[in-house]
C-alpha cells in the first residue's frame, strides 16, 4: 500500500454506480458464452492446447478486460460500456432467434420447456461460480488499481460513511461464504456438523487456514515494514481475521433459523453501535494504547459481518427449496429481485433512523447495502444462466448441445479462477506488494498503470490454470490428465 492510500480514505461514490460496476462482469460473462460457439464449433479443447490456448486469452479478453477497463482507464464511461455490452447481446440473440424461428418447424411448448429438469449434470449452480469469479476478479484488480491515479478515488474504501466498490469487498466474500456453505451443508444433508473431527483435521481447516493468513500477514508487513492503513480493520487486524472469525461462526452454528439469528445479531449490533461504539471505532482522538483499541474497527465490525453470513446463508436455504425445473429458475429470479429491493428498502430506512452506511463498522445500513448489492449481483448471475438454460431447453441453435447446456462454451476461465480461489487471491496480494515496492505508482501515467493492471492480471489467471493442472495431475496420481477436467 502507497500513499495514496495512508493519505486516507476516501468519501465513495454514488450507490448506483456500485450497481452499474458489478453488472459489466456477469453481462461480459453472457457476451463470452454467446459468442464462443461461433468461434469454437466442435472443438474439444480437453485434447487441444492451442485452441484452448487461444479460449483462454479470449476468455481473458472478454471476461477481464472489461471489468478492469472499466474500473480504470474508463471509469467515466461506465455506463457507455454497459450499453455497448447489451447492445451485443441484445443483437445476438436476435439473431439466434430470428435463426431458430425461421429454420426451425418443430418447436418444444412452453409448458414442456418450463418443465425441464435441471439434474446435476447440467450444472444448475454455475451461478455461483459466476458469482465468485466475478468477485474474485474485481478484487484482484482494486487491489493493485487503488495505488495508481487512474483507478478513481471514489471507488476507494470510505473513510467514515458512504458507498464504493472497494466497500464490497470483504461483504462479497462473506454472503459467498454464506450462500455456499449453506448450499453444500443441504447437499450432504447436514452431515458434517455431526462427525467428529480429529486435532490434525482441526488444525489443517480452512477455518485455521485463515488464521494463519491473518497471523502471517500481520507478521510479514510489519517485518518488512510495509505500509497499511490502520482505519481499515486496525494496527494488527484484517481481512483474513473477520472471515476466520465468521467462518468459525459458521462452524459454531449451522443448523435451522438462521433468518431469525440474522435479524436477532444485527439489531443487537446496531444498539451497541448507537450505545457508543460506533463513535468509539471511527473517532481518530482515541487511542490505541491495548489490543482491542488499537483493532477497534475490525472487532467492532465483526458481528455486523456474522450477521451478514447467516442472511446470506438464510437466501441460499430459500432458493435450495425452490425446485431444480427451468420454471423454478424463473421463479428464484422474480423472488431474488424482490429480495435485493427489499434491502435496499431497508437500508435507507436504516439511514434514515441510524445513520449511512460505514464499511469500517458494519452497521445495518452497511449490512443491508450490502445484502441488497450483492443479490442484485446473485440475481445478474443467476439471469446469465437462465438465459443459457432456456435456449437449450427451447432448442435454439448454439445453446448446447443434446443433454449439455454449456457444450461449446465450457470450460470458463472462471473455474479455474474459482478452484483456486483462495490461492489466486494470496498471489494477488504477493503481486500488488511486489508492484508497489518496485514501481513508483505515483510517475506512472494512467496508459501505462492499465497495461501493468492488465500483464498482473493475466499473470495471475494463468497461474490458476497451472495451479488447477498441478492439483488435479497430484490427485491423479501423477498420471497424463487432458488440459481440461470436466465437472
Amino acid at each position: 500500500m502507497n500513499g495514496r492510500q495512508l493519505a486516507g480514505l476516501e468519501d465513495g461514490c454514488e450507490q448506483w454506480e456500485v450497481f452499474v460496476v458489478l453488472a459489466i462482469s456477469p453481462l461480459s460473462i453472457l457476451l463470452r458464452n454467446l459468442l464462443e460457439p461461433y468461434l469454437f464449433l466442435g472443438s474439444n479443447f480437453s485434447q487441444n492446447a492451442f485452441q484452448y490456448g487461444l479460449k483462454f486469452i479470449i476468455d481473458f479478453a472478454v471476461i477481464v478486460l472489461p471489468v478492469l477497463l472499466t474500473m480504470t482507464y474508463y471509469a467515466e464511461d461506465v455506463v457507455f460500456a454497459l450499453y455497448i455490452i447489451l447492445e451485443f447481446i441484445a443483437l445476438i440473440l436476435l439473431l439466434r432467434l430470428l435463426k431458430f424461428f425461421c429454420t426451425t418447424k418443430e418447436r418444444p411448448s412452453i409448458t414442456e420447456i418450463l418443465n425441464t429438469t435441471l439434474e446435476k449434470e447440467h450444472h444448475p449452480t454455475t451461478y455461483l461460480t459466476y458469482l465468485r469469479g466475478m468477485v474474485l476478479i474485481f478484487t484482484g484488480i482494486a487491489i493493485l488499481a487503488v495505488d495508481f491515479s487512474v483507478f478513481p478515488r471514489r471507488y476507494a474504501k470510505t473513510g467514515f460513511y458512504g458507498h464504493s466498490l472497494m466497500d464490497v469487498g470483504v461483504s462479497a466474500f462473506v454472503y459467498i461464504l454464506g450462500i455456499s456453505n449453506h448450499l453444500k451443508t443441504q447437499r450432504k444433508g447436514g452431515e458434517d456438523g455431526k462427525k467428529k473431527r480429529s486435532p490434525l483435521t482441526i488444525l489443517t481447516s480452512s477455518s485455521a487456514l485463515l488464521l494463519y493468513l491473518g497471523v502471517g500477514r500481520t507478521v510479514v508487513l510489519k517485518a518488512i515494514g510495509y505500509g497499511t492503513s490502520i482505519t481499515e480493520y486496525g494496527v494488527h487486524w484484517n481481512f483474513f481475521f473477520t472471515l476466520f472469525v465468521v467462518h468459525l461462526f459458521s462452524k459454531i452454528y449451522n443448523q435451522r433459523a438462521h433468518l431469525l439469528l440474522a435479524i436477532v445479531m444485527a439489531g443487537i449490533h446496531q444498539l451497541l453501535l448507537s450505545g457508543g461504539n460506533e463513535d468509539w471505532a471511527l473517532s481518530d482522538d482515541e487511542p490505541r494504547d491495548n489490543l482491542i483499541s488499537a483493532n477497534r474497527e475490525g472487532i467492532v465490525s465483526l458481528l455486523g459481518y456474522i450477521s451478514l453470513y447467516y442472511f446470506a446463508s438464510a437466501i441460499g436455504g430459500h432458493i435450495m427449496r425452490i425446485g431444480n425445473k427451468v420454471s423454478d429458475n424463473l421463479k428464484c429470479l422474480v423472488q431474488l429481485f424482490f429480495i435485493a429491493g427489499a434491502c435496499y428498502i431497508l437500508q435507507l430506512f436504516a439511514v434514515a433512523v441510524f445513520a449511512a452506511p460505514s464499511r469500517r463498522v458494519a452497521n445495518l445500513a452497511y449490512l443491508f447495502s450490502q445484502l441488497s448489492v450483492l443479490t442484485y449481483s446473485l440475481w445478474i448471475c443467476l439471469l446469465v444462466q437462465t438465459i443459457i438454460i432456456l435456449g437449450w431447453a427451447t432448442g435454439i441453435p448454439y445453446f448446447g448441445k443434446g443433454n449439455n447446456p454449456w457444450q461449446g462454451i465450457q470450460p470458463c476461465m472462471l473455474e479455474d479462477v474459482n478452484r483456486a480461489g483462495l490461492w489466486f487471491f494470496l498471489l494477488c496480494n504477493v503481486l500488488t506488494g511486489t508492484v508497489n515496492m518496485t514501481v513508483d505508482t505515483y510517475s506512472t501515467t494512467d496508459a501505462e498503470a492499465t497495461v501493468l493492471l492488465g500483464i498482473y492480471m493475466l499473470i495471475s489467471c494463468v497461474a490458476a490454470r497451472i495451479f488447477v493442472i498441478v492439483r488435479n495431475r497430484w490427485r491423479a496420481g501423477g498420471q497424463n490428465i487432458p488440459y481440461v477436467i470436466k465437472k
